[in-house]
């Protein structure tokens, strides 16, 4: 069973990506305008909970993936995104793992697709104070399995 220390860095390292993939798409938007007369616009969701992980597939195209409720949840707050008109929406799940962090919107309660309760999201503007990496936190490889783990 995890940590409480790893679920939070699980959901604290989430959040570092999306402000990544954010801060990259913001330095392509004037490529896209340009080359392609478009706006490069982005919405990103997240959820926390439990997968399922593992190969998924025919026996001669198995991919890794991951399923279940949480990736369902996931991929419904994202929709939310863009009719909230927010680029970084996170469930309460995550926002209760890792408290007084982050500069949060208020939360807003929505209807989501294959609930039947409905879902507070919080609009996420990033961390509250200047975020670092501590080296404790960091992923290193299991060469065991194969994967990261903490």
């Amino acid at each position: 069973m995890a940590s409480e220390a790893s679920l939070q860095a699980a959901c604290r390292n989430a959040v570092r990506a999306a402000l990544g993939m954010l801060a990259a798409a913001r330095r392509l938007e004037p490529t896209f305008e340009r080359e392609f007369n478009v706006p490069l616009r982005i919405g990103i969701g997240i959820h926390f909970g439990t997968v399922i992980l593992g190969r998924i597939g025919h026996p001669g195209k198995r991919q890794f993936t991951v399923i279940g409720d949480t990736v369902n949840t996931a991929s419904r707050v994202e929709s939310m995104t863009k009719q909230l008109d927010v680029a970084l929406l996170l469930s309460d799940s995550v926002v209760t793992q890792i408290p007084n962090v982050l500069e949060l919107g208020p939360p807003v309660e929505v209807s989501l697709k294959g609930k039947t309760t409905d879902t507070f999201v919080y609009p996420c503007r990033g961390f509250a104070e200047p975020d670092t990496i501590p080296r404790a936190v960091l992923v290193r490889p299991n060469r065991s399995a194969g994967l990261g783990v903490q």
